[in-house]
């Protein structure tokens, strides 16, 4: 079960917070996320304006 929410942190960006809960006896060894950021109009946001909206991770 995954939980998350989007809060401002001190300075005022958004922080993406999440919580990822294993409810199966196996164990989890890596963890894959994806994000994609679009504006109040929901068209796609680049960082600095160039490749993808994309942010990807393993952790």
């Amino acid at each position: 079960m995954i939980k998350g929410y989007v809060e401002d942190d001190i300075i005022g960006i958004p922080e993406a917070n999440i919580t990822v809960f294993n409810l199966s006896l196996k164990t989890i060894e890596a963890l894959e996320l994806k994000f994609n950021y679009y504006d109040s109009f929901g068209r796609p946001v680049k960082w600095y304006n160039v490749g993808s909206n994309e942010f990807n991770r393993i952790a």
